[in-house]
């Protein structure tokens, strides 16, 4: 199974994909738009994202291997909320922004993304 990471309008749906966490766990949404996360069993090479959807990343597992086939776009960051900065007593003291980084994975999926 093959995975890539969609941006999305709220709602859509995603025909020919055999899972779809939608929005991902981790991520917000942003002027009507969210994190998709997909598989399929076709090759993400050469894929071109539906009308209004942009492609975030994307990886084949060629071998039992997650091999990167689009790479982690930094268009992902306003979708990762901020994390909170706590004080000695555990109080909010303000936010600092999250890495790049995927939030979500499914079970299963080999390591490298």
């Amino acid at each position: 199974m093959n995975r890539v990471i969609f941006i999305a309008p709220v709602g859509s749906e995603f025909p020919g994909f055999v899972a779809v966490v939608f929005p991902m766990p981790g991520t917000v949404e942003v002027s009507g738009m969210a994190v998709a996360d997909c598989y399929t069993t076709q090759s993400t090479a050469g894929l071109e994202a539906p009308e209004g959807f942009s492609i975030v990343a994307a990886w084949d597992v060629v071998d039992g291997e997650a091999v990167e086939v689009i790479p982690l776009m930094s268009v992902l960051l306003p979708y990762l909320p901020p994390e909170p900065v706590f004080d000695e007593s555990g109080r909010v003291v303000g936010e600092i922004a999250q890495p790049l980084r995927v939030t979500h994975v499914l079970a299963g999926w080999p390591s490298g993304s």
